[in-house]
C-alpha cells in the first residue's frame, strides 16, 4: 500500500501524521499488487473504475471541478480556467492538474501537434460526464452552461446566439438567430437542457439537425446560420494601429471609458491583463478581439459610437468617421443600425442609487466556534472594491471585526454616499440568534449600536452556497417576485388586521413548526423568543421554505402585532430595512426600552449574489 496525497494543507498533514505515527487517522493510498492482475475488470468497467479512483483520491476542489466541467459543451485550457476562477473560489491551478491528470479526459483534437495548448480539445472518456451530471446541481449546470457558451462565441465564433436561449429560454427563440453549432457542443448541450427540463425544454425544441458535408450541425430552421458573417479577429492590427494614431490627441478618462463599457449591448466581461494600462486605449484592444457579426453586432465600433460626444475636435471626428466606415463596410456591418440601437437605449449610470457593503461570514471549516470572513463594497454599477478576507475569528472577533471592515468602506466614499450606505450581512443558521444591531461602532468620538445607524438586513449563508438548498432557492425566487413584484402591500401586509393574512405566518410560543405550514407563507414572525436547538430547527424549516421575510426576537419580548405592522404594514419589502433602521435609530436618540435593536431582519435578496457566486459581475476596482 503506497499513501498519497495531494499539495494541500490539510492532505499533508494528514500524511504526515500517520508517517511520523502521531495520528490516529488514515490517509489515502493505493493498493500495489506483488504479481499483475490477469483477472482484471472487463474492458466496459474501465472508466468507472477510473473515476472511482480520482473521486477516492483528489481534492475536493478538484472533484468540484471536474462535476462543473461535465456541464460545458466544449473543453479546453481557457475554459477550465474560465470555470475555476469564476465558480471556485478557493481552486487553483494545483486542482486544474488535478483534473487534467485525472485520466477522465481524452483528447479529441490537437491541432499543431499540440503547439497551442490551450487550442487542444479535450472530451470525458465514455460515461463519464453523464455520471458526473447526475450529480450537479440544475443551477451550476445552467451558470457553466451558459459561461461556456458565451466564452465560444466571443473567442471561437461558435454558437451565436445561444447564450441568449439559455437567459431567457421562454422568449421569442423564434426571433433569435442561433449560429452554427459543432455535433459534439450540439449533443452536449442539448443533454444538460434535457437535464434542466422545465422551461429549457423549448429551447431543446429549437434546434434542429441538419446533414452537411456528412455532419450534423444543429441550428434553428427559421434563420439558417452563415458562418462566413463571423471573424474571429476581424479587425487587423494595422487598423487598430491607425485607430490609435487618430484618437492619439482625445483625452478620456478611465471612468468615463469604463462608464462607456458598461453600456454596451454586447455583455461586459472581465478586462484581464488589460487593466493595467490606460482603460480607453486597453479596450480599443480588447473590443478588437471581440466577434463582429452583421448587421449590428460590432463591440468596437458600438463603444467608438459611444465615444463620439467626448470628441470635440472636428478633423479628429472626420478621421474617426472615415476609419469607422471603411471597417464597417469591410465586416459588413451596418452603422446606422448600430446608431438606432444606441438610441433605443437610454444612458446608464454607473453608480448605484445606494452603496452596499456585503459581508459573508461563514464557518472556519468544521470548528463550529470560529469563522471566515469576505467583504465588499459595491459603490458603481457590476463593480466591486475587495475588502478583504480575514480567517479563523471568534464571535468577540468578529464584534471587533466589522467596524474595522466598515471605516474601510467608508473610506472609499464619499459623505453623502456614507449616509445612503446598506449593509447585507450573510450569515450562516448557527449565528442568527446573533445580535449583529448592537455592535458598536465610532461615529466621531461617540459610539453608538450598528443597526441604528444603517439599514441592515441578514442572509442566509447556507441558501446561496450549499448544495443542499437547491429546491429552497428555486422557492425563494418564485417567493421574492411574488413578494416584491406582484403584491399589493396595502391588501396584504396589513398585519393588525385579525386574522393576520395567510401570507404571513406568525408562530406563537406554544406551537410546534413543520414545513408545511409553510409553505405558502411569504413572511414568517416569531413572536416570542426561541432559544438552542427548537431555534435552529425553526430557521431550517423557514430556510427550507424559501420565505425570504422573516423577523425574530433576541429578548424576553414580545413582536406584537402592532410592532409588525410598523415594520412590514405600511411600505414594500423593499424598504422594510430602513424602516427597521428608523425605529432603531429613535429607540437609541430617545433612550427608550430596546425593542427594535434586538430584533433580527432576515432579506433573502436573492436578485443579486456575492461575486464569488454571481458570475456575471466585473472585475474588482
Amino acid at each position: 500500500m503506497l499513501p498519497i496525497a495531494i499539495i494541500e494543507p490539510w492532505p499533508l498533514e494528514q500524511l504526515a501524521g500517520l508517517i511520523a505515527g502521531v495520528s490516529a487517522q488514515g490517509a489515502p493510498g493505493f493498493y500495489l499488487p506483488n504479481k499483475p492482475d490477469i483477472s482484471s475488470k472487463p474492458e466496459e468497467n474501465k472508466e468507472e473504475s477510473q473515476l472511482d479512483k480520482f473521486w477516492h483520491t483528489a481534492s475536493p476542489n478538484a472533484r468540484r471541478l471536474a462535476k462543473l466541467l461535465a456541464a460545458a459543451p466544449r473543453i479546453r485550457l481557457p475554459i477550465i480556467r474560465l470555470i475555476r476562477a469564476a465558480m471556485l473560489k478557493d481552486a487553483t491551478h494545483v486542482h486544474e492538474a488535478e483534473f487534467l491528470l485525472s485520466g477522465l479526459l481524452e483528447v479529441t483534437h490537437e491541432p499543431d501537434n499540440g503547439i497551442y495548448p490551450d487550442r487542444v480539445d479535450y472530451d470525458f472518456i465514455s460515461g463519464v460526464r453523464e455520471e458526473l451530471l447526475d450529480s450537479l446541481s440544475v443551477i451550476d449546470a445552467r451558470k457553466v452552461l451558459e459561461k461556456v457558451s458565451l466564452y465560444v462565441e466571443d473567442h471561437l465564433g461558435e454558437a451565436s446566439g445561444f447564450a441568449a436561449v439559455l437567459a431567457n429560454p421562454t422568449g421569442d427563440i423564434d426571433s433569435v438567430q442561433i449560429g452554427e453549432l459543432s455535433e459534439s457542443f450540439a449533443t452536449i448541450a442539448t443533454s444538460v437542457l434535457k437535464r434542466l427540463g422545465g422551461r429549457y425544454a423549448k429551447a431543446i425544441n429549437s434546434l434542429t439537425l441538419k446533414e452537411t458535408n456528412g455532419k450534423q450541425i444543429r441550428y434553428n430552421e427559421k434563420f439558417p446560420a452563415k458562418s462566413t458573417n463571423r471573424c474571429l479577429n476581424p479587425i487587423s492590427s494595422d487598423e487598430i494601429l491607425k485607430l490609435k494614431q487618430i484618437l492619439n490627441s482625445v483625452n478620456i478618462s478611465n471612468a468615463q471609458a469604463r462608464n462607456i463599457y458598461y453600456q454596451l449591448s454586447y455583455k461586459p466581461e472581465l478586462l484581464g491583463t488589460y487593466q493595467n494600462q490606460k482603460e480607453f486605449t486597453s479596450l480599443l484592444d480588447f473590443l478588437a478581439k471581440k466577434s463582429h457579426t452583421p448587421p449590428d453586432k460590432a463591440p468596437l465600433l458600438e463603444f467608438l459610437e459611444r465615444c463620439n460626444f467626448l470628441i470635440t475636435n472636428t478633423n479628429v471626428q472626420q478621421e474617426l468617421n472615415n476609419w469607422k466606415y471603411q471597417v464597417a463596410k469591410h465586416l459588413g456591418i451596418e452603422l446606422n443600425a448600430i446608431i438606432a440601437k444606441i438610441n433605443k437605449t437610454p444612458p446608464q449610470t454607473t453608480t448605484t442609487t445606494n452603496p452596499v457593503l456585503l459581508i459573508k461570514i461563514e464557518p472556519h471549516l468544521l470548528d463550529e466556534e470560529s469563522f471566515n470572513v469576505s467583504a465588499w463594497l459595491f459603490n458603481q454599477h457590476e463593480n466591486y472594491y475587495v475588502l478583504g478576507r480575514y480567517e479563523c475569528y471568534t464571535l468577540k472577533a468578529l464584534e471587533e471585526l466589522i467596524p474595522k471592515i466598515l471605516a474601510m468602506a467608508a473610506a472609499k466614499l464619499a459623505l453623502s454616499e456614507i449616509k445612503k450606505l446598506f449593509i447585507e450581512i450573510i450569515l450562516p443558521l448557527q449565528l442568527f440568534d446573533w445580535n449583529i444591531n448592537n455592535i458598536p461602532i465610532k461615529i466621531g468620538v461617540t459610539k453608538r449600536p450598528l443597526g441604528s445607524f444603517y439599514p441592515l438586513a441578514i442572509r442566509s449563508w447556507e441558501r446561496i452556497y450549499q448544495d443542499d438548498y437547491e429546491f429552497p432557492r428555486v422557492l425563494l425566487y418564485e417567493k421574492w417576485e411574488k413578494a416584491v413584484l406582484q403584491i399589493n402591500h396595502q391588501s396584504v401586509y396589513q398585519v393588525s388586521e385579525k386574522p393576520v393574512p395567510e401570507n404571513i405566518f406568525v408562530l406563537e410560543d406554544s406551537e410546534k413548526l413543520v414545513f408545511e405550514d409553510l409553505e405558502e407563507s411569504l413572511v414568517f414572525v416569531a413572536r416570542k423568543p426561541i432559544t438552542g436547538g427548537e431555534f435552529k430547527d425553526m430557521m431550517g424549516y423557514v430556510l427550507s421554505a424559501g420565505i425570504p421575510f422573516a423577523l425574530w426576537t433576541l429578548q424576553d419580548q414580545e413582536i406584537t402585532s402592532a410592532i409588525m405592522h410598523s415594520i412590514i404594514g405600511e411600505k414594500r419589502p423593499e424598504e422594510w430595512p430602513k424602516i427597521l433602521m428608523q425605529y432603531r435609530k429613535q429607540e437609541y436618540k430617545n433612550k427608550s426600552k430596546q425593542i427594535y435593536l434586538n430584533i433580527n431582519m432576515l432579506w433573502d435578496h436573492i436578485k443579486w449574489l456575492p461575486p464569488d457566486v454571481d458570475y456575471s459581475i466585473l472585475t474588482p476596482l
